[in-house]
């Protein structure tokens, strides 16, 4: 019995770094595809300006697998899960697209996405990712809210455990912090 335990544990010397040795290879050559927005949330009619960038995270060398236009890969949906249209052409240029990548390189650009997808210019909730080539960025959710008004009232609604509050917001008294509390419960 000890013997045969013997052997099986030599075999697994064996196969085990045989193994990691054919893994270690793909792990050198990876790209990653990374989105960012400069904010968590929009207001109705901005600009939402996403910047994508395709980079070799890897230690060797790797050829570039995206062909396809970079802003035909981005995928936008209502927090719903539907999927907004996307117009044909955009005004952003692409960006000039290397055919390989050392390690640590990187090439993407930015892309007016509020542009791209014009319901995204009203107030709601939005999931954006990108995709093409076998190359998947993170999802992203972003929230677009209606413009402060100064000229209008504001109040608000706490419920707590104990019952509801309700607050007075005084906007010619203090009109940045009003904006401020708006912003953030409207996001």
């Amino acid at each position: 019995m000890l013997r045969s335990s013997f052997v099986v544990l030599a075999i697994l010397a064996f196969v085990v770094p045989a193994s990691a040795q054919e893994a270690a290879p793909a792990a050198q050559t990876r790209l990653s595809a990374s989105l960012e927005l400069r904010q968590q949330f929009f207001y109705e009619g901005d600009p939402l300006i996403a910047r994508l960038s395709i980079s070799n995270v890897g230690e060797s060398e790797v050829a570039n697998p995206v062909r396809s236009s970079l802003w035909s890969g981005f995928v936008v949906r209502e927090d719903a899960g539907t999927v907004i249209e996307r117009i044909a052409k955009v005004s952003a240029v692409e960006p000039e697209r290397l055919q390989r990548l050392a390690p640590g390189a990187f090439f993407g650009g930015s892309v007016d996405l509020a542009e791209m997808f014009p319901a995204m210019t009203k107030a709601g909730v939005y999931q954006i990712h990108w995709s093409s080539d076998g190359l998947v960025s993170d999802l992203l959710r972003v929230t677009v809210i209606p413009r402060f008004d100064p000229e209008k009232y504001y109040s608000a609604k706490l419920r707590t455990s104990r019952g509801e509050i309700y607050l007075e917001l005084f906007v010619k008294e203090a009109p940045l912090a009003v904006k401020a509390f708006v912003d953030l419960a409207r996001s």
